[in-house]
């Protein structure tokens, strides 16, 4: 069977997260339930750097690499999922916030059941 655009290859969750053979990526926050843990259980990307090299950044260059990321998954047009519902409280903060705030200046917009970013509509 073909997969189509989204799908999972189930395959993949071993894989290092940003490398995963998938058209959708997974956005959240880090408490239950992890994006990291969902994107992985889906076979989905995620943002991800390692601990030792994420800590040696500044907050600059931590917000450039994750937009950076933002910008591949946009520009290859792939299924942008949260983890966490944006309008439940505490939990647009953070880095979500930021990628959020980054997708709406990009045209994006929240889905109304705050499960996925609806891409800016092309004429």
């Amino acid at each position: 069977m073909t997969k189509g655009k989204g799908e999972n290859d189930n395959n993949n969750t071993d894989v290092a997260p940003a490398k995963r053979n998938s058209a959708t990526v997974v956005l959240g926050k880090t408490q239950s339930p992890n994006y990291a843990d969902v994107a992985k259980e889906n076979g989905f990307r995620n943002f991800s750097v390692p601990t030792e090299i994420w800590k040696s950044w500044t907050s600059d260059e931590q917000l450039e690499a994750n937009m950076k990321f933002l910008d591949r998954a946009i520009a290859k047009g792939d299924k942008i999922v949260l983890s966490h519902n944006p309008s439940n409280p505490g939990i647009d903060t953070g880095f979500f916030k930021k990628e959020l705030n980054y997708l709406k200046s990009k045209g994006y917009t929240v889905s109304a059941d705050g499960k996925s970013m609806i891409p800016p509509k092309v004429n």
